[in-house]
């Protein structure tokens, strides 16, 4: 247990350096900065998709009203 506890603050040490990249490429590129913060929301839904299409590939392409689109 004490290694978990250890290593506790590094689980988050990627997602604060890729809030950190999107906000400073936000700056330079003179976006918004609050939208940074809406970035893993984004990684989430891309993650969906990327399933959601493999599972697709997977079962012969998406169906709709019994008919299998390839």
């Amino acid at each position: 247990m004490k290694s978990v506890d250890r290593l506790y603050p590094f689980p988050f040490l990627p997602i604060l350096l890729g809030l950190t990249m999107r906000a400073l490429t936000a700056a330079v590129t003179r976006q918004r900065l609050a939208d940074a913060w809406l970035l893993p929301l984004s990684v989430l839904a891309m993650t969906v998709i990327a399933v959601q299409a493999l599972v697709w590939r997977w079962r012969g392409g998406p169906a709709w009203k019994g008919r299998r689109y390839a």
